[in-house]
């Protein structure tokens, strides 16, 4: 379920050296709506009032959890959201659940360490000495009874984080409009970031492998009138149609921006092509449109750092909700998401056909494990 992506994404994100909280019960945590109580995020305040609480939340000292699994992990007396010097330490590892434990595992850098069964057992306590050097992570997850049960603990952080170069990049295919309404036709997007040394130079949107239009960032942007960037905006005169525009951040020595918007009413194989200064290309896969009579939406994303990286490629079918006078798109959802550290890949799916997979080529890095 998502839940499985947004974990995939947590465990990407901190492969690539950022340092965020696990959060459950809202709309970048593992989960949201729900039965009252059933994804809460924990802390553990030294003192039990709300400016302690707050405090632990700032520090994102924090575990998130779904369902009634619970798991916490203790490095040289370090908790979640903690830190130490590099070294060999004891990890402790408590975990509990009322209608028995599945698996509990260890993750050191996102990867699985050998660790004692807890399958069935209410109650579950172990250690196991690991190596960590900087920039290495351990955290524990653990999961109930039901697969969908699951605790997350935020890292025990090892010195400094390695960062490294990083990119992202995000396309959507879809028939709707600023506001989410159906839109005329079908329009592709782009929203890349580039962490890098070496600049953009060029953004093409390709159809069929031919480039169908070519954005210089020597060549400035393309705004209509209005002045409307690309995608949405929350003015009333930033709703309706999108504009065929596109907008470079093109900011010396900082993470570069590009947003990108055209119409893309022909059938065909759809994909963004990033050009850098030095010749390197960055591709974000391509999309099938095969079907412009039909309302849906086509999107992936990825992101890439020296140690980590996250691909993620999802499509639904669209229909108006009549009482929001919007669109959604929640017929026949579909998303494969894929988050590697260190080399060790986790896959989540959802409703998976090969009819669905085949909408998408992911680009050539990308390496699909087995389900």
């Amino acid at each position: 379920g998502d839940r499985e992506a947004a974990l995939a994404e947590l465990l990407a994100f901190w492969g690539s050296g950022w340092r965020l909280g696990a959060a459950s019960a809202n709309d970048l945590g593992l989960e949201t709506g729900g039965d009252p109580g059933a994804t809460q995020t924990y802390v553990h305040p030294a003192a039990f009032t709300w400016a302690g609480i707050q405090a632990e939340l700032k520090a994102r000292r924090t575990i998130a959890v779904v369902g009634d699994a619970f798991a916490v992990l203790d490095v040289a007396g370090q908790g979640p959201g903690g830190t130490v010097a590099p070294g060999r330490y004891p990890v402790g590892i408590r975990a509990a659940s009322r209608q028995g434990l599945g698996a509990v595992r260890l993750l050191v850098n996102g990867v699985p360490q050998d660790f004692p069964e807890a399958k069935g057992k209410r109650e579950f306590a172990a250690s196991q000495e690991v190596e960590l050097a900087s920039g290495d992570w351990v955290t524990v997850e653990a999961r109930g009874a039901s697969p969908s049960s699951l605790s997350v603990a935020t890292p025990v952080w090892c010195g400094e984080p390695v960062r490294g170069e990083r990119s992202s990049a995000i396309m959507v295919v879809g028939n709707f409009d600023r506001a989410g309404q159906q839109a005329k036709t079908f329009w592709a997007h782009l929203i890349a970031t580039i962490d890098d040394t070496r600049r953009i130079a060029t953004v093409a949107l390709l159809r069929d492998g031919e480039p169908l239009v070519t954005a210089k960032t020597d060549g400035g942007n393309r705004l209509p009138e209005s002045g409307r960037l690309p995608l949405v905006g929350s003015a009333p005169k930033d709703k309706g149609e999108h504009d065929p525009s596109w907008v470079f951040w093109p900011a010396p020595d900082q993470a570069q921006h590009v947003r990108l918007s055209w119409p893309t009413p022909e059938p065909g194989l759809y994909a963004f092509r990033l050009t850098l200064a030095d010749g390197t290309e960055i591709d974000t896969g391509s999309i099938d449109l095969a079907d412009t009579a039909t309302s849906a939406c086509y999107g992936t994303m990825q992101f890439r750092s020296p140690r980590a990286s996250l691909w993620t490629q999802a499509s639904a079918k669209g229909q108006m909700n009549q009482d929001y006078h919007h669109l959604y798109f929640s017929i026949e959802p579909y998303f494969d998401a894929v988050s590697t550290v260190d080399g060790h890949p986790r896959r989540c799916s959802r409703q998976p056909t090969p009819e669905r997979r085949s909408a998408f080529t992911p680009p050539a890095w990308v390496a699909l494990p087995a389900d």
